[in-house]
Parts: structure tokens; C-alpha cells; sequence
């Protein structure tokens, strides 16, 4: 963040003249030291940025980048350095030049406000339910081509050109197996911790690695989900050891835990009910895309509003 240009857009926005010198004196003449075991590096001024973990960095990033450009069929979703440009049409070619058009923009507010981006990790895709593309045009920043790839990830999920998040539940198994490799002494047969603090360890730390973000993946084919339910499964089956004659609905019934499918519903419920009244039209959107006969699975779905959730 270009530190005088965020002074110029508060005095631009009409802030107070004192917080304009508050937040200047904040910003300017800080220095910092890197430090390798125990030698540090010569002092640096940092001519830009804000300070990492300060509670007023979100609020001046919003402040720099409130003229973010705009475009009539282009949605922007901005999170913290990560950001997307989202828009559809019937015509791939048009659609790919409309894109080009916002980019052409894009990059002269980034010149203006000297905002570098990294042009090699920028990404483009081509959502589809039925086939295959293969765009033929390019889409170019500051003189350099983005490529076109068959799946992106954005602040942490997977999203396939076809919206199947096959590739997301691939991500999400390797890592869960990842980090029971290094929990397997905590919840194995032979831990010393007691049943009860095994199911919390698997409820906070080791459950949250494969439901994250399940509200948008959890509209998936059940095909897809069904794997996440027989992780639960298998872990369950570990934590308690159990043999392999008692079922698992008598395993979870025990543990008071619910099946993946209907934590998936709770939590997607709690989710699309908070973001009713959000401010941001994008985010509030979300609970519009309610078509009960589509065969595309969006996903408000996974709240499953019209069924009751099944007892643990």
C-alpha cells in the first residue's frame, strides 16, 4: 500500500485533519530489522505497507482501495490481497473481450496507485456445466498473458471448471491423512487420553480440516461428499477401537457426533441466515439462487431448508 497515496485519498474522502496525522505519524519513518539465529540485518524504512496484525490495517486497506475499479457486468471480490473478477455471458469471445476491457482498466489504477501484481500467479478460468472449453483468445496484464487453467483455488477452496469440487475433496483427504499422521499418537488405540477428549480433538482440530468452506463445496455430487463421510468414519473407528462388527450409525449414536452431511446442513444454515442483511450485494446474493427444479447444484442447497436435520 502506497503510504502518501492513502494519505491523499483521506484528505480526498474529507477525513478530519488530526486522524489524517494520526494515521500519517502511524505510518511513516517505521523501520524494521530481519533477524537469522542470531544475526540481524542492517536497519530498512518501510516506504509502504501497513503494519502486519495491526487492527487498523483492514480498515485503511478499505480506505485505499474504496475507488477500486468498477465495470456494469464485472463483480469484484476482494479479500485482503486476494481478489477475483467475475463475469458471464453467452458468447465466450465477447465475454473474454469484456474481461480484457476491465483488465485495460484494472491496470491503470494499479499504475496510478502503485499497486504491483504478480502476474504469473494470476489465473483464468472458464466455468462450464456440460463440456469442456479451451479458449482460443488471451487474457493479457501489464503485457503478460494469465493462463487459462481447469481449476483455481481462492482463499482456500478448490473450484473445477465444471463446479464439481472433485479436486477440492482430493485436496481436503490428503491433508486430513497428513495431519492424523501427526496426531495418531493423541487418538490412536494405544493414547493415554481419555474417549471424551479424543472426540474434542477430533470436533476443533482434526473435523474442521475436512468441512472447511463445506457450505460452498457441500453442493457437490453425493458421490463426492460420501468420501468426506467415510473419513469420519474410519477416524471414529480409530479413535474408539472399535471391532469391525459394530456399525458405524452405533459408533456415532455413542459419541453423540452427527454425519458429516448434516454438520455440512447445521453449519450452511448458520452461514446463508448471517449474510441475509450483509451490506455487500455480492455476499448477499448468495441466498437468491434458490431454483428448487434446477439440476445445478448452487450453493444455498446445502441448507436444505425444507428437510429437518437428523439427531446425532
Amino acid at each position: 500500500m502506497w503510504q502518501d497515496g492513502l494519505t491523499y485519498k483521506m484528505i480526498k474522502l474529507k477525513f478530519p485533519a488530526y486522524l489524517i496525522k494520526i494515521i500519517y505519524n502511524y505510518l511513516h519513518n517505521r523501520t524494521f530489522r530481519v533477524r537469522v539465529n542470531n544475526t540481524f540485518s542492517e536497519t530498512g524504512f518501510c516506504q509502504s505497507g501497513t503494519p502486519q496484525g495491526s487492527v487498523l490495517s483492514p480498515y485503511l486497506c478499505n480506505i485505499f482501495t474504496h475507488d477500486f475499479p468498477d465495470h456494469p457486468t464485472i463483480s469484484t471480490c476482494l479479500f485482503a490481497d486476494d481478489s477475483a473478477a467475475l463475469t458471464q455471458g453467452v458468447q465466450l469471445n465477447y465475454t473474454i473481450k469484456t474481461m480484457q476491457c476491465y483488465l485495460d482498466i484494472l491496470e491503470n489504477w494499479l499504475t496510478d496507485w502503485r499497486i504491483a501484481i504478480n502476474v504469473e500467479k494470476t489465473q483464468a478460468i472458464v466455468f462450464r456445466k456440460w463440456g469442456v472449453i479451451d479458449p482460443q483468445a488471451e487474457l493479457t496484464l501489464f503485457d503478460d498473458n494469465i493462463h487459462w487453467v481447469p481449476v483455481v483455488r481462492y482463499l482456500g477452496l478448490h473450484i473445477d471448471s465444471r463446479l464439481t469440487y472433485k479436486k477440492r475433496i482430493d485436496y481436503l483427504s490428503d491433508k486430513f491423512w497428513g495431519r492424523i499422521a501427526l496426531a495418531i499418537s493423541l487418538i490412536g488405540r494405544s493414547s493415554p487420553l481419555s474417549l471424551e477428549n479424543k472426540v474434542i480433538l477430533y470436533k476443533q482440530i482434526l473435523r474442521p480440516t475436512i468441512t472447511y468452506g463445506s457450505p460452498v463445496w457441500g453442493a457437490a455430487a453425493p458421490t463426492h461428499t460420501k468420501r468426506i463421510q467415510v473419513i469420519q468414519n474410519k477416524i471414529l473407528r480409530i479413535i474408539t477401537n472399535a471391532p469391525w462388527y459394530v456399525r458405524n450409525s452405533v459408533i456415532h449414536h455413542d459419541l453423540h457426533m452427527e454425519p458429516i452431511d448434516n454438520y455440512i446442513t447445521r453449519t450452511s444454515r448458520n452461514v446463508f441466515t448471517s449474510i441475509q442483511n450483509h451490506d455487500n450485494p455480492v455476499i448477499k446474493a448468495q441466498t437468491l439462487f434458490t431454483y428448487p427444479h434446477s439440476k445445478l447444484n448452487f450453493a444455498y442447497k446445502t441448507t436444505k431448508w425444507n428437510l429437518p436435520l437428523k439427531p446425532p
